[in-house]
């Protein structure tokens, strides 16, 4: 009775094994999907899709179907061409539509693998600098030590909780008359700021160190400011 227990108690621990052996077997034995071969493009498409057509200024002779990533968009009108049916059109002798599935499948995998290994995110949106990325640059450029509390709004955050991503980062018109009265340069009519004025107070910002002596640092920033004013544009 004793060996008949431990027997039994053998068999349950190794049950969970054995079933997971079984489950591996049996999912390792699964039907592999349909392999990408383009005798389906060199057959039906090339007729007007090769170098010398190039009928809807589209060739697919030359393009390698092992590397769809290379020519992703290209592959991606082919698939969308299949799945419609739009292609051969109308008149021209048709792949069995058997044939067409298990193709713009495996193409549609191929792509989706090729995507995943190398995403491409697309190009950034246009934004500002947020609060404290202007207060570094202010710093770096300028030597200039600001508050930026004390003159911009804090920025907004995404669903994430960053302050820097680009799409939270846009300037409204308020927020630019705050950068605009940060450095000094406030306008004496609408929209047309005085330009002596402007260059002398943003001059003075920049030159302004511990190490200069009074009279040198108002020689220097006012010099700076008459060369800004000569070096406007004659648009402005």
């Amino acid at each position: 009775m004793r060996l008949f227990d431990t027997a039994r108690c053998r068999g349950l621990q190794l049950a969970p094994a054995v079933l997971l052996l079984a489950f591996s077997v049996a999912e390792g034995a699964q039907p592999a999907g349909p392999t990408l071969d383009r005798k389906l493009i060199d057959q039906y498409c090339l007729s007007c899709h090769n170098e010398r057509m190039k009928t809807g200024g589209l060739t697919l002779e030359s393009i390698e179907i092992d590397r769809v990533g290379a020519h992703a968009d290209t592959w991606e009108k082919v698939v969308r061409k299949l799945r419609g049916e739009q292609m051969p059109p109308a008149g021209r002798p048709r792949p069995d539509k058997a044939a067409v599935t298990g193709f713009v499948t495996a193409l549609e995998a191929a792509l989706d693998r090729e995507s995943s290994a190398s995403p491409n995110p697309g190009r950034p949106v246009t934004h500002r600098l947020n609060r404290t990325e202007y207060t570094n640059a202010v710093r770096d450029l300028l030597a200039v030590e600001i508050d930026p509390r004390a003159f911009l709004p804090a920025d907004d955050t995404d669903q994430h909780g960053f302050d820097n991503n680009g799409e939270v980062l846009s300037i409204s018109p308020a927020l630019l008359e705050r950068y605009r009265y940060l450095c000094g340069a406030r306008p004496s009519r609408p929209g047309r700021p005085d330009e002596r004025e402007a260059a002398v107070r943003i001059t003075r910002r920049r030159v302004h160190h511990p190490q200069l002596s009074g009279g040198r640092r108002v020689r220097i920033y006012h010099q700076a400011a008459e060369d800004a004013v000569q070096r406007r544009p004659r648009s402005c």
